[in-house]
């Protein structure tokens, strides 16, 4: 705009603000009025005019926008005309209700998926445990030439303990046990818990919700049976009855219930729920053997909380030579050294298992967050070009770029607030049903994931960043014409570009849209890959967790238990066969045993632990594995002196490569001097995955229950209809065999495949989630666009049909320039979605990071979304009439 005296700003304002018929009386009072002040009081004379001005132009912009314009001659911001602004927009929006609803819920979306998302991402990967100091705790590990171990034995605990006195305030052990218990409705049923130290509780600081915690002088054989249970076990199984005189009978013990830990405490482990806490001391009552005083039986974790001011560092340089000391003499050299790890959130796997997918996710939710923004931007340039005229008087009459900027932003802030506290809301509601979407080894999770200072804080600041895209773009574009301009071209006018701006942002949309769906489609594909990838078994089977070491069966009677558990399953009808392991497919994988091969030198640094599984004669013919040599486990087996067993291909093709492992020996322990013992080989099974789909499969042997029984295992039921319809008769006839002996769980193994490749699935889940947010983000906005231009181009329409135009014509002019769009946002999304591919690589499997199909169908889905929200457009630009178009404009 052309700088003006303020005479001559003045007049200029009222020709173009005034009615023809009054602006000559107004402009002469005007120049007669500046002419006797000016000559008297040239700066009063120019307040005067400007206040005439303003007389002259508020009235109509009032009528224009209604009651309660704010002061507009202000060429600054300030808070006080900031308020105006919000007031002021939350009136023009009550006028436009529509846009209004659209623009919130787009952002509430947005933000929403965002702040869920962070609010689990927070809950596995960055919240402690609540307890005293948990930023300084450490878990103690050995790394050695296998790997990295973290049980210790308990004579190994007391050693470090004695040794860590100067660098630790607290050192605790606990184990994370399985046990059988009968609760307040008498039924038998498997409990999670945790075996710990007496100190635990008071040392670490565990929140209590009632009662009392477990103390050192619980930790004695002698003391009486004492347990402090989960708030979500008491809950469950008691209510609200009294704490006092509460028991639970576990393994045939009575425990009186001392206390109930608090609410937020599920264990030291995150996701994984322990309904109850017991003393090592007191374990004897509960496993039926005494293990404390076993050096070379590793079963415990250790944790410590360092001193104020003593580093990780310092620590380890500490304990490794009093860990060496009382190590070397056990095992040999094998054990490398002692090394302490983060343990803020305690020994939990699943920030190891789901951190790299969770956070890739979190990430592309921001996407998603950015479509939203974008289409709320795209819905406020369509209402700015509306206001042209009054942004246009309001800097004519002196308000800075600034003060308008702080209108526009406000505009956005009444958008965004609202949809950030519905975000948080929507989020607090739902974080629990998306919790079950993550998965711990098969098992669902249990997170304390409240909306906290780290969540809160983090939805403030992509609120805030969602305003100031939104309102910055609007403000940025619209500030940038000569008011001038604006008034002069009156209502046939846009803001400089905003069409133009608002394709770009259409295909900016489209483009993160196509990211988004075709990230969805490798990892929609990538599940289908591992649910169709041979696993070398037959999946019709129905699986049942069973303990009866639990009620007391011994090596000695755990044998008729078994003949009899037959006995009952195979009696129901439609069960083939029946056999049982002390491990299932796609679980753990089994024991590890250290073993040498007769005839076999190994390498340095050979890894020489293989997998060892205990099954029942009849296992192989029940999952369908088949022998490659030799023969099955059968009742010959039993009560020979040499332990038989079976290896896997990969086995026999490792050590013998002749491939006649048949007949071959294998002595095992060798790391363990004195407890060396040799076993015959007697059949060669194919190889099966029974750890992880993904992994290679690995040298494994089996031994037979008949000759080492199990207390603990899995049976696996094959029937000749569908697994999951018989689960409920078969849970049934293993209850008939002991009703104490508890069926811990019952499922399929397709089940058991779906629990792991569960970290898929969630990732696939939520991608679908995010791109189905995206397309219908992106479709709003493409739709928003076209129907803004066709109101622009109304006129034209209406020429064109009036110089013969078919409405066929204009329908097809519509739908062209909308596809023309989708176009270049597809391709633009097809390099995005190659790149985001590169970046998730190590996600898929079976599927490249580049694959047609996954592409193909995204810009399919994105083409249809494109024709839906381009036809109802075309659709109405088909119905101008060319008099009434033509006339009105």
């Amino acid at each position: 705009m052309p700088r003006f005296s303020p005479p001559r700003l003045a007049l200029w304002i009222i020709e173009r603000a005034t009615p023809p018929r009054d602006r000559d009386a107004v402009v002469g009072d005007v120049i007669e009025d500046y002419r006797r002040l000016s000559e008297t009081n040239p700066a009063a004379a120019r307040r005067w005019c400007r206040r005439q001005a303003l007389r002259s132009v508020v009235p109509g912009l009032r009528r224009q926008c209604g009651d309660g314009l704010p002061d507009i001659s202000k060429g600054r911001f300030s808070m006080r005309g900031f308020v105006r602004d919000l007031a002021f927009g939350m009136r023009l929006l009550r006028q436009q209700p529509l846009m209004a609803a659209a623009g919130v819920l787009s952002l509430a979306v947005g933000l929403g998926l965002n702040v869920l998302l962070f609010t689990l991402a927070n809950a596995i990967l960055y919240r402690p445990l609540p307890v005293t100091g948990a930023d300084r705790l450490v878990m103690v590990q050995m790394r050695h030439e296998q790997g990295v171990a973290m049980d210790f034995s308990y004579p190994s605990y007391l050693h470090l303990r004695d040794a860590a006195t100067d660098v630790f305030d607290t050192f605790v052990a606990y184990s994370s046990p399985s046990v059988s218990a009968r609760v307040a409705n008498g039924l038998a049923q498997s409990l999670e818990g945790e075996y710990v130290t007496g100190n635990f509780f008071m040392d670490l600081g565990v929140p209590m919700a009632s009662g009392r915690p477990l103390t050192t002088a619980d930790d004695r054989p002698e003391a009486p049976p004492s347990i402090v249970v989960s708030d979500a076990f008491w809950r469950k199984h008691y209510g609200n009855a009294p704490l006092s005189g509460q028991t639970v009978l576990m393994n045939e013990t009575h425990f009186t219930i001392v206390g109930v830990a608090d609410a937020r405490f599920f264990g030291t482990e995150i996701g994984r729920t322990a309904d109850f806490w017991v003393t090592i001391g007191q374990m004897y009552s509960l496993e039926r053997e005494d293990y404390r005083n076993k050096s070379t039986s590793s079963w415990l974790a250790l944790m410590g909380r360092l001193k104020p001011g003593v580093t990780r560092e310092a620590a380890e340089a500490r304990l490794r030579p009093a860990a060496t000391a009382f190590f070397e003499p056990r095992f040999g050299s094998g054990v490398r050294e002692l090394v302490l790890a983060e343990g803020s959130q305690g020994d939990s796997d699943l920030p190891r298992n789901i951190g790299e997918p969770l956070r890739l996710l979190v990430a592309a939710s921001l996407f998603v967050l950015l479509i939203a923004c974008v289409n709320v931007a795209n819905l406020q340039l369509a209402r700015v070009s509306t206001r042209r005229q009054e942004l246009a008087v309001r800097s004519a009459l002196g308000a800075g770029r600034g003060r308008l900027i702080s209108l526009l932003l406000a505009d956005a802030l009444i958008l965004t607030v609202p949809a950030g506290m519905a975000a948080i809301a929507a989020a607090a509601l739902l974080k629990d049903s998306a919790a079950r979407l993550i998965a711990r080894w098969g098992d669902p999770v249990t997170l304390s994931a409240p909306i906290d200072l780290r969540v809160a804080g983090a939805a403030l600041g992509m609120t805030a960043a969602a305003a100031l895209i939104v309102g910055g773009l609007s403000a940025w574009l619209s500030t940038r014409r000569a008011p001038s301009l604006a008034l002069a071209e009156g209502g046939r006018a846009g803001i400089g570009g905003a069409a133009k701006t608002q394709r770009a942002l259409v295909i900016v949309q489209f483009a993160l849209s196509m990211t988004l769906i075709a990230v969805a489609g490798l990892l929609i594909r990538t599940v289908d890959e591992l649910r169709s990838t041979d696993l070398g078994f037959n999946r019709n089977i129905a699986l049942f967790d069973v303990a009866p070491g639990q009620r007391g069966y011994t090596r000695e009677t755990l044998g008729r238990y078994y003949a009899d558990a037959f006995d009952k399953v195979r009696q129901v009808p439609g069960v083939e066969a029946a056999a049982i392991a002390h491990v299932m497919p796609l679980d753990f994988g089994g024991s590890r045993e250290t073993v040498d091969i007769a005839g076999y030198t190994p390498g340095a640094g050979e890894d020489m632990e293989l997998n060892n599984i205990r099954v029942s004669p009849g296992y192989f013919s029940v999952l369908g594995i088949p022998l490659v040599a030799g023969r099955e486990f059968d009742d010959r087996d039993a009560g020979q002196q040499i332990t038989k067993i079976i290896v896997n291909e990969t086995l026999a093709k490792r050590f013998w490569p002749n491939g006649r492992a048949v007949g071959g020996f294998v002595r095992m322990g060798r790391a363990r001097p004195g407890r060396t013992h040799s076993v015959e080989v007697i059949g060669v099974a194919a190889d099966v995955r029974y750890r992880m789909v993904r992994e290679d499969r690995r040298p494994t042997f089996y031994m037979s229950t008949s000759q080492a029984p199990i207390g603990f295992f899995t049976l696996h039921v094959r029937t000749t209809g569908s697994p999951e319809a018989g689960l409920g008769e078969i849970e049934r006839a293993l209850a008939s065999v002991d009703p104490g002996v508890p069926v811990a769980r019952a499922f399929t193994l397709n089940g058991q495949l779906d629990r792991n490749i569960a970290t898929e699935r969630m990732a696939r889940s939520i991608a679908m989630a995010l791109g189905v947010a995206a397309l219908i983000l992106a479709a709003t906005g493409l739709y928003a666009t076209m129907a803004f231009a066709v109101r622009r181009r109304t006129r034209e329409i209406g020429l064109r049909m009036a110089l013969g135009a078919r409405t066929s014509d204009v329908s097809r002019m519509i739908v062209r320039q909308g596809f023309v769009l989708v176009a270049l946002g597809t391709v633009a999304g097809a390099a995005g979605a190659f790149w985001a591919g590169r970046t998730i690589e190590s996600q898929l499997y079976g599927v490249s990071s580049a694959d047609a199909a996954s592409f193909i169908a995204a810009a399919s889905v994105l083409a249809a979304a494109a024709m839906l929200a381009t036809w109802i457009p075309a659709r109405r630009a088909t119905r101008v009439d060319p008099v009434i178009a033509l006339r009105d404009q």
